[in-house]
């Protein structure tokens, strides 16, 4: 009796052990996205920095499958199960190691640069080693047990490797829409630590309990034609995959702007869909499909996709109804990448069943990884410059027929299609969600640079500078006023200002107003180099940046902060939208001491304050956020920029850590070298919270830092639409509660 309840037990193990090796695919997605956080506030934001990030995490994985082939041959009698649960065990502590490290590689970071900083690139690459470098060897490690534990359940190494990406996907999802928002950073963490101890245990569990098969169990591998070169198929078809990664990534979130859920969306859809294809694979080999084929079909499904995903902005989405537009989303993401993706990640799980050993799985996960890394780099280093995303995408199609060409020893054709793929060009048009490009509009300029696409176009008789299809600036009349008051406020309110520093160029204006108000050193950071070759386009930063006194610097305006020992009189900052992935950083409260430490004793700090981009209650948290450093601050608004209602969009957090009297403005006293577009009396009447008043209005509420995310990953993040009221006039009917008495 106890026999039969022991074989009952296993049978029904062995039915669900598969499910063991999910919480390992979503656990290494929800390391990454915590990877890219530290890295961000660690080393700064950066082509560089994210490059050298992926690239070694992909040298790290590389490294671990090849070391794990030499290693497990040495133990052929140990559970692989136990093996499994051992290298999750190790990246659930490991994988904390940059969160811990996160502090002093800062202040590394800050003490080289300061010292040499030519050799900020070696700590960069030291840090990266040194805090990923544990973990992603035993994530490498996991790719060759996963075919032993194939072995154990008796199926192809492809469908447990379908299963652990479909983990992935999830992941995707699970943090970036519950784990983050509800639980921070740090709860993040824990949580998937606690993910991957849970799937260890379960490792132990069935490392007990689960009688061994040694592989006398494995489904018989399907007939086919061999696949010739198999490292070249492992390694391009890895390019391909991250070369449409990136340039994919790029298109759509110009049409959807560059926010967490559309970035967790994507992921999802290109995860799943390679988890589809791993799944498939095995069922085409039995079908007699051969590989050369699978990959001719995914060349024109990509060329198709690429002209589909160009064209997402003129799908008009309900932005009203977020669950409907998540939905649209989603539908629209699988029904165009789906395909190709699919097709592509057949190719990898495919090799990995016509091989039966570890050694050989992990030299094809090796070459797999490889080709990633350079696809990933490649593209935003060399190829997105030259070509741009949609080109890029459409050689990268074309790339993998010319694989196909090259497996069937086909090669006149292969070297037709190679020059054509470099000769032929192809005109894209200028995609995104600013109602400008939908509107007549000339393109004057358009860069495409590692990170971001940079155009600049003329419509509505100004100019705007677009960054993925927003309309981050420009010069709009009394839309765009506000720019050049975040120069002057802060210098007419300060005694004898000296010294001033911009973070977030944009077109120039707040710079020149800086300039303007006799500033002896203007400082612009920026950490998108095309704003300062783009910012001749733009007339009224009256070529500020030709100036001597002025000087640009390509780099995260904070990493800038924690670098520099130079003081300031005057900071301003105008990042991108609050809601954007990454700007929460600058937002923050950690981000405002940095400001706190660089400004002189009688230095005024102004933040611009998007009422019309934040919701009521995270408007509230970004004056919390503000005032916790500075906590004498005022809030002035613009009173030349409204909506047709009348109601103020913007305005600016002018704070400073001493004693200030607010209503005295020095600065009229001097002579600016241009006229002043705002009155003296105008700047003092448009002060509408005086200290009192911003602390009492952002009483109660939560501060932006660093490990909350509220702005991008918050419960708050998402725009209030109710029908006869905006954001900024439900933000302006809670301000007039603070109102000071008549």
């Amino acid at each position: 009796m106890s026999d039969s309840n022991d074989d009952d037990l296993a049978a029904n193990l062995r039915r669900f052990a598969w499910l063991f090796v999910v919480p390992g695919g979503a656990a290494a997605i929800g390391w990454q996205l915590l990877w890219q956080h530290h890295a961000a506030l660690a080393l700064g934001v950066s082509a560089q920095a994210t490059a050298l990030v992926i690239a070694t995490t992909m040298i790290g994985m590389t490294s671990g499958a090849l070391l794990a082939a030499r290693w497990l041959p040495r133990f052929p009698g140990v559970n692989p199960w136990l093996i499994y649960g051992g290298l999750e065990l190790f990246v659930a502590i490991s994988g904390n190691l940059f969160g811990w490290l996160q502090g002093p590689i800062s202040r590394l970071d800050a003490a080289v640069f300061q010292s040499n900083p030519a050799l900020a690139p070696v700590v960069v690459v030291a840090s990266a080693i040194v805090a990923l470098g544990p973990a992603t060897l035993a994530i490498g490690a996991t790719a060759p047990v996963l075919g032993l534990l194939g072995r154990e359940l008796g199926v192809p190494m492809s469908r447990i490797y379908a299963i652990n990406t479909a983990g992935a996907a999830i992941g995707a999802i699970w943090f970036s829409f519950l784990e983050i928002p509800w639980w921070g950073v740090s709860g993040c963490a824990w949580g998937v630590t606690n993910l991957q101890f849970y799937g260890a245990l379960g490792c132990w569990m069935l490392s007990r309990k689960l009688p061994r098969l040694n592989g006398t169990g494995m489904t018989p591998e399907p007939s086919g034609t061999p696949v010739s070169r198999p490292y070249l198929v492992a390694f391009s078809t890895g390019l391909v995959t991250f070369l449409l990664e990136v340039t994919w990534f790029r298109s759509i979130r110009s049409a959807w702007l560059s926010t967490v859920d559309s970035f967790a969306i994507v992921l999802f859809a290109f995860l799943i869909a390679l988890a589809a294809g791993a799944w498939m694979a095995p069922l085409l080999r039995r079908r007699g499909v051969t590989l050369p084929v699978v990959l001719a079909i995914g060349a024109m499904a990509i060329v198709a996709a690429t002209l589909g995903i160009e064209r997402f902005d003129l799908i008009r989405i309900p932005a009203d109804n977020l669950p409907l537009k998540l939905a649209l989303w989603l539908a629209l993401a699988l029904a165009t990448m789906g395909p190709p993706v699919a097709l592509l990640g057949t190719s990898l799980p495919w090799l990995f069943d016509s091989v039966r050993d570890p050694r050989s799985w992990s030299r094809l996960y090796a070459w797999n990884t490889l080709g990633c890394a350079l696809g990933a780099i490649g593209a935003g280093w060399l190829l997105l410059p030259l070509w741009g995303p949609a080109e890029l995408a459409i050689k990268a199609g074309l790339l993998l027929g010319i694989l196909f060409f090259v497996l069937l020893k086909r090669f006149p054709e292969a070297a037709m299609m190679t020059f054509l793929s470099l000769v032929l060009p192809y005109t894209p048009r200028l995609s995104g969600a600013s109602q400008l490009l939908h509107r007549p509009h000339r393109v004057v300029a358009t860069d495409h640079g590692p990170d971001v696409t940079t155009s600049v176009i003329e419509a509505n008789g100004g100019r705007a500078l677009i960054i993925d299809g927003y309309a981050a600036s420009g010069e709009f009349g009394a839309a765009t006023s506000y720019m050049d008051a975040m120069g002057r406020l802060p210098m007419l309110l300060h005694e004898a200002p000296k010294d001033a520093l911009v973070i977030c160029f944009g077109t120039g204006q707040t710079a020149h107003a800086l300039r303007d108000e006799n500033a002896a050193s203007v400082t612009a950071v920026d950490v998108n180099p095309a704003v300062f070759r783009l910012a001749p386009n733009f007339p009224a930063n009256r070529e500020v940046l030709s100036d001597a006194r002025v000087q640009a610097i390509t780099m995260d305006g904070r990493a800038w902060l924690r670098r520099t020992d130079r003081r300031y009189d005057v900071i301003t900052l105008e990042p991108m939208p609050p809601m954007f992935t990454g700007t929460n950083a600058l937002y923050s409260v950690e981000f405002y001491r940095l400001i706190a430490a660089r400004l002189r004793a009688d230095g005024i700090a102004a933040q611009w304050f998007p009422m019309h981009l934040l919701s009521p209650e995270n408007a509230r948290s970004v004056a919390a956020a503000f005032i916790e450093v500075f906590p004498n601050a005022v809030l002035w608004i613009d009173p030349s920029n409204a909506d047709p209602q009348g109601t103020p969009q913007q305005g600016v957090l002018l704070g400073c850590a001493g004693d200030r009297d607010w209503q005295q403005w020095p600065g009229f006293a001097r002579s600016a070298q241009g006229a002043r577009p705002l009155a003296e009396s105008t700047c003092r009447s448009s002060i509408t919270l005086w200290p009192d008043g911003l602390r009492a209005y952002a009483l109660g509420a939560r501060p932006v830092s660093d490990d909350n995310l509220l702005l991008t990953h918050g419960r708050d993040r998402h725009l209030p639409r109710k029908r006869g009221t905006t954001p900024a006039r439900q933000t302006m009917e809670l301000i007039r509660e603070y109102l000071p008495a008549p």
